[in-house]
């Protein structure tokens, strides 16, 4: 029997698990009836799955494909078939590894050689199950998203693929004591089942966009959940070698890190010059009744700057919580709190 997966069994910078009981007491009290949630910077969806119910809909965004994939099976897949999913992955886990592009390109370097060669037998079969149309896209999606996780738990990185660890030896340590390889990293790359919920999705809408051209496009929105990035380190780069994997169009790499030229996916939002110009466009173009946005007080916008744009909508409120989320541009800030802006829109 294949063993299941959560959608919060990932690595990822910024992930927002950890605060959801903060911004549940936070909406519960400040919008306690609400038909439409638009999480509009998703991530990983751990927002979006949190507040999934079946009287509800949720809309989720991520301009990153893999990203995407998850978002559509956990918050809005409805076609698929989870016995002929599970013979598949055990399929999938059982095929013999081989030489191709993942082995070429990153072999002992996120990715042992023996989880490099098999990652390139099973990303190459889902391919030829979509084209042979054996698999509808829910279910495209849906092994996509297994396999990520799977190579997420056995790479050799802390959070993120900026940088991967230097030794393939667990018994070594640094100077400091700590070990220089993740305990997962030797392990033979296995694929799990995404544990799908019993909730109604057929109201649900994912997308892969830029948020900012979406949000033109949406009406009737209750709550507008805002969690942009707010450092200066881009999640196509971070996340560089997933992404790869998933989207297969095999691009050229380049650098110590072996990245692929994602520049077509990178945020304003993370650049000083740019933040605050598309982060008034964004408020400017939404009709959101509530607009809540979850931000760092050391982000590259400032509290003051955001309360300023959104004061000149609605009316603002500002909660705030210690939390040590995504590191900042500058190194080793003390007094970090997650800050929740929540601004009623006046009509």
């Amino acid at each position: 029997m294949v063993s299941t997966l959560e959608i919060g069994n990932r690595r990822y910078y910024g992930n927002k698990t950890k605060l959801l009981p903060f911004l549940d007491k936070v909406i519960s009290k400040e919008v306690p009836k609400w038909t439409t949630f638009v999480d509009i910077f998703s991530g990983t969806g751990s927002v979006a799955n949190y507040f999934n119910q079946d009287d509800k809909q949720i809309i989720a965004n991520d301009i990153l494909f893999h990203n995407f994939c998850a978002l559509n099976t956990w918050i809005s897949a409805t076609k698929i078939r989870s016995n002929s999913m599970e013979k598949i992955i055990t399929r999938l886990n059982n095929l013999k590894g081989k030489k191709g592009y993942v082995f070429k390109n990153f072999s002992n370097t996120f990715i042992t050689e023996q989880n490099a060669m098999k990652i390139d037998s099973i990303r190459e079969k889902i391919e030829q199950l979509k084209n042979s149309k054996i698999i509808n896209k829910d279910e495209y999606y849906f092994l996509l998203t297994s396999l990520f996780y799977a190579v997420d738990k056995c790479s050799n990185i802390i959070t993120q693929y900026e940088a991967y660890l230097k030794e393939f030896n667990p018994n070594l340590y640094d100077s400091q004591g700590r070990q220089v390889t993740y305990h997962g990293a030797l392990k033979e790359i296995e694929l799990r089942m995404p544990k799908l919920s019993n909730k109604n999705n057929s109201l649900n809408k994912v997308y892969q966009t830029d948020a900012n051209k979406l949000i033109k496009k949406l009406n009737d929105i209750d709550i507008l959940y805002l969690d942009p990035p707010y450092t200066c380190r881009q999640y196509c780069n971070n996340y560089h070698f997933l992404e790869n994997i998933v989207e297969w169009k095999k691009p050229k790499v380049f650098g110590k890190a072996k990245k692929a030229d994602f520049t077509n996916k990178k945020s304003k939002y993370s650049s000083r010059s740019n933040a605050r110009e598309v982060f008034e466009d964004l408020i400017g173009n939404t009709n959101a009744k509530t607009i809540i946005m979850s931000y760092n007080n050391h982000g590259i916008l400032k509290p003051n700057e955001i309360l300023e744009v959104l004061n000149g909508y609605g009316k603002t409120k500002v909660y705030s919580k210690d939390y040590n989320g995504a590191h900042v541009c500058t190194s080793k800030i003390n007094g970090n709190k997650e800050l929740l802006f929540v601004s009623k829109l006046l009509a």
